[in-house]
């Protein structure tokens, strides 16, 4: 008796924790964004990688050494690589405003499912010290 307690009970967190798991990947943190995946097997990724994409909003900003904090940013990347939008979850008082129309001008690689590039959004996270 006391095993099959156990089987059922690892069976109901299997379930729990897959059905939790389902729905954390398929949700819509803005609305209209359903058309863009939040998991693919390669995700989308900035040209050069994100030390890239920081360099230039240094250079291209003045934000080096006046802005301290993380700006977290969702960027939804179209199957060409090119950024389709970039919405601000926590920014840093109205400053981020300069890094989110660079991050909407650089060139990511799109994300990947299968062998085909698919819409996806990607969280980023610039940290400025």
């Amino acid at each position: 008796m006391y095993n099959v307690r156990k089987f059922i009970f690892g069976l109901s967190v299997f379930v729990a924790v897959f059905v939790f798991s389902n729905q954390v990947y398929s949700a819509n943190i803005f609305p209209g964004d359903e058309d863009y995946a939040l998991v693919t097997d390669k995700p989308a990724a900035p040209v050069g990688g994100v030390d890239a994409l920081m360099k230039k909003i240094y250079t291209d900003t003045s934000l080096k050494g006046k802005v301290h904090g993380k700006c977290y940013l969702l960027v939804y990347v179209g199957s060409n690589g090119s950024v389709d939008d970039v919405k601000v979850v926590k920014g840093l008082g109205g400053k981020e405003s300069d890094a989110v129309d660079i991050v909407k001008e650089f060139k990511f690689t799109p994300g990947v499912n299968g062998s085909s590039p698919v819409k996806s959004k990607v969280a980023l996270s610039l940290n400025f010290e």
